[in-house]
């Protein structure tokens, strides 16, 4: 295999304890025609890789270290790291607190001038006390700020501080989490608007960015999307050629279907379940990733809580989903998934397991027996990089 047919995989791990070598990212070369991965090298043994995105135009790939305490200054992480197109290494270009708490996810516009992070905080809260005009005291409950954060970066790809930062505070009344948790922000494809899935409060935001005045500009005032009271809403993936995004909820098992403008705004298509019609009512689905194929005629939809895949084929022209399979699968815990660049194999990193288990697609999009299996300690997403 020559350079020039060379794919390299960056397979990040996810665990419990910071402090275990299973964590940060498996380096691998990627066989596009078995669609298997051979590991070279292993980096950044001490983070805990939440999301990773590509820079468009440089060799530079940013994940977040989704941890409450991570950098000195305090909070989580956002790294920039550096790919070596002829072996795959790569090496620290940039490392700058995430400005929040568990940092989950990261998006780049096309441009690659300017990079999210989505602050999901956690549960954990602390109690103080408040003195009315009446001097009465009161009890009061506070959660960790959850935001969204907009950095600047730089012309080799290194992040510079952040020139924006979007708190988020809508909370829904009666839902099981009591505060904001934005856990991912995705980018279309064109790279102008940007979608945030808050599973704290069931809401769905979008975001545009003010190049002149390097500010997020949110869609609505917010009011873009309010999901089902603990639904949970938690990743998004877009259409790559038609104006439509679908996403799924952790604690529901419906996948939504939406058409978008390109300032954001965003008209409801349809709901589908993307679990079987016998699932237990009574059981949270704990739904995880959802990808779509290169082509945008397949969805693909991860159930931690049933260890399936379910396949969901796309009408083009209506952007509605509709059930094709939902298939077992033979690991434990699957966090994160995606398809090959050449749309020929589903990869899925399976967390508890430890293991990358690879499915190939047929030709109608469903998904053919397992045909390779990487072990990868708390596997938790993995990143191609082609050359």
């Amino acid at each position: 295999m020559s350079n020039s047919q060379i794919t390299f995989a960056c397979i990040g791990a996810w665990g419990y304890r910071t402090d275990e070598p299973e964590h940060g990212f498996t380096i691998c070369v990627y066989d596009p025609q078995a669609g298997t991965f051979t590991p070279t090298d292993s980096i950044l043994p001490y983070i805990r890789v939440g999301g990773t995105c590509l820079h468009p135009t440089l060799p530079v790939l940013y994940c977040t270290d989704e941890c409450f305490d991570s950098h000195p200054e305090g909070g989580g992480q956002i790294l920039a790291l550096r790919l070596h197109s002829d072996t795959g290494a790569a090496e620290e270009l940039s490392r700058l607190p995430s400005f929040g708490c568990a940092p989950s996810y990261c998006a780049i516009d096309t441009s690659g001038k300017t990079l999210l992070v989505s602050n999901h905080a956690g549960n954990g809260m602390i109690t103080r006390t408040e003195q009315d005009g009446s001097g009465c005291y009161h009890l009061v409950r506070q959660y960790d700020e959850a935001n969204v954060t907009l950095f600047p970066l730089r012309e080799d790809g290194s992040i510079a501080p952040p020139c924006d930062i979007v708190r988020l505070t809508k909370i829904t009344p009666h839902g099981r989490r009591k505060h904001p948790m934005p856990h991912s922000v995705m980018a279309s494809p064109d790279g102008k608007v940007f979608l945030v899935c808050d599973f704290g409060s069931d809401m769905i935001y979008t975001f545009t960015i003010d190049y002149e005045t390097g500010k997020l500009v949110m869609t609505n005032s917010g009011a873009v999307f309010q999901g089902e009271t603990g639904s949970a809403p938690r990743y998004s993936t877009f259409h790559p050629s038609k104006p439509y995004v679908n996403t799924n909820n952790e604690d529901t098992p419906y996948v939504y279907s939406f058409r978008y403008q390109p300032d954001g705004q965003m008209r409801l298509l349809g709901k589908t379940a993307a679990v079987a019609p016998d699932a237990p009512a009574d059981q949270l689905p704990l739904i995880s990733d959802i990808r779509i194929h290169p082509t945008g005629r397949w969805v693909y939809n991860l159930s931690r809580a049933y260890n399936t895949v379910t396949v969901l084929a796309v009408d083009e022209d209506t952007g509605i989903l509709s059930r094709q399979q939902i298939l077992p699968l033979s690991g434990d815990f699957p966090k994160g998934c995606c398809v090959s660049p050449d749309g020929r194999f589903l990869h899925i990193a399976m967390k508890k397991s430890g293991e990358v288990l690879t499915y190939p697609i047929a030709g109608d999009g469903s998904l053919l027996p397992l045909s390779h299996r990487l072990e990868v300690l708390n596997a938790a997403n993995i990143t191609f990089f082609p050359i």
